[in-house]
């Protein structure tokens, strides 16, 4: 990966939970939104991201310990997918 690259990704780590919230400045949302049409990774880093927060979401509200075992196998189990693992 280029440098340059390698620096928006960094970037994109450091304000992901703010883009994903809606919380970046209207530049700051464009140029977040430009750096994932061109970098695939950080694509999926988002996608990993959003489907963690979903099951957090949906494990605050259930408190059920085989339910909350399940879904992070679930997640985890799609993450390495992802991954390729």
């Amino acid at each position: 990966m280029k440098p340059e690259i390698a620096q928006r990704c960094d970037l994109f780590y450091q304000v992901l939970s703010d883009f994903v919230d809606g919380a970046l400045e209207e530049v700051d949302m464009t140029y977040v939104e430009e750096h994932l049409r061109l970098c695939p990774p950080c694509e999926v880093y988002l996608d990993q991201f959003r489907a963690v927060a979903e099951a957090n979401q949906r494990l605050q509200a259930k408190a059920d310990a085989p339910e909350v075992d399940r879904i992070l196998r679930q997640v985890l189990a799609q993450w390495q997918a992802a991954k390729g693992d």
